[in-house]
């Protein structure tokens, strides 16, 4: 299969192409790691051996799977072109800003000076929501198009704890 992609869609494809292989490595990993501690194989090389191998081929599916899903959103719905939709612009308006608070129960304490008392832990955040708009444009035939949406954030959080 002969892609003739422009320097922009290039850009775009290895971003996708890194973004799935950090992605695929970890998904990898942690099926390798999960086949590791569930196959109780001796000698130790044969069990380390068949995680290498569990590796290796979740990594190749899981990073294709993502290049292919990733692909999509980069796809132009006008000219169909691939690895051509780039972010341009994005604007933020603040709407509001509420502080939030939760108490958590943390346990017991096991050891030390305060043994047996329960750990209350005290968080407080604040609750921002912003209406964010992003704009996007095809690289190949200069269609753009706007995604709007609210997005919250948790800024200035702080945890305390107390114990009783």
């Amino acid at each position: 299969m002969s892609e003739n992609l422009s320097a922009s869609q290039k850009k775009i494809k290895n971003e996708i192409v890194l973004r799935a292989i950090g992605s695929g490595a970890g998904i990898a990993l942690l099926i390798a790691g999960v086949v590791y501690f569930i196959f109780a194989i001796e000698p130790m090389f044969a069990r380390i051996g068949l995680s290498l191998i569990v590796f290796t081929v979740s990594f190749f599916i899981a990073t294709k799977v993502t290049i292919y899903f990733l692909s999509g959103d980069y796809q132009c719905e006008a000219c169909n072109a691939t690895y051509s939709i780039e972010l341009i612009d994005t604007e933020e308006i603040f709407l509001s800003a509420i502080p939030r608070s939760a108490i958590k129960n943390g346990g017991r304490v096991t050891s030390g000076d305060r043994e047996g008392k329960h750990i209350v832990i005290h968080e407080n955040w604040t609750e921002e929501k912003y209406d964010v708009t992003r704009k996007y444009h095809c690289v190949v035939c200069g269609d753009t198009y706007q995604e709007q949406g609210v997005e919250t954030r948790k800024t200035s959080f702080s945890s305390t704890k107390t114990y009783q």
